[in-house]
């Protein structure tokens, strides 16, 4: 089963999660919460603040957008 990310802010489950990748390999992830729209960053799985991702991509605007892996859904509830 695919690993589940909650919320920081609000401990939420549904987030969404957009992945990057920059020239030098890196993993960048941003995760927004849904819920209460916090928004985090983490480079090669580590949180970072967005002061670092900005770092991690200046001058280099060339990184690639990947998925990221498919989440399971929860069906609501009126369909459990």
């Amino acid at each position: 089963m695919p690993q589940t990310t909650a919320c920081s802010g609000c401990g939420h489950s549904s987030v969404v999660e957009l992945g990057m990748t920059t020239k030098a390999g890196r993993r960048l992830s941003l995760l927004s919460c849904t819920r209460c729209q916090t928004r985090t960053w983490t480079a090669d799985g580590q949180p970072v603040p967005r002061e670092e991702v900005l770092r991690l991509t200046a001058g280099n605007p060339d990184f690639v957008v990947t998925p990221a892996p498919a989440r399971a859904r929860r069906k609501p509830a009126a369909e459990r």
